[in-house]
């Protein structure tokens, strides 16, 4: 309820998101995700998305705006870095053990 109310979300949106998703996000994957998501989307009934910039902003409108509620705590700066970093950060990518090492 809380999310809807900062989100300024309608009944309205919300059940027409209810029936069928637009869009599948992808966040990040390593080697053998993308093997596996080469093969999966021949045949997926929704497009992966690898950026938000690569669809219609009506389509990411509510993602936009969960985006802009999450860098309320942030200085503007950083909000503003976090909200173009939404909309137009690819992926993340990792290729090997190691590099999942060295994220944490």
């Amino acid at each position: 309820m809380c999310v809807h109310i900062l989100t300024n979300t309608t009944k309205e949106e919300m059940e027409a998101r209810m029936d069928k998703a637009s869009y599948i996000r992808l966040l990040g994957m390593n080697e053998k995700g993308r093997t596996y998501l080469n093969n999966w989307k021949k045949n997926a009934s929704l497009p992966l998305v690898s950026k938000l910039s690569a669809l219609d902003f009506d389509d990411v409108a509510l993602d936009v705006r969960a985006s802009r509620i999450y860098s309320l705590g942030a200085t503007e700066q950083m909000a503003q870095n976090l909200l173009e970093l939404e909309y137009k950060q690819p992926p993340i990518y990792i290729k090997e053990q190691k590099e999942i090492e060295a994220l944490k």
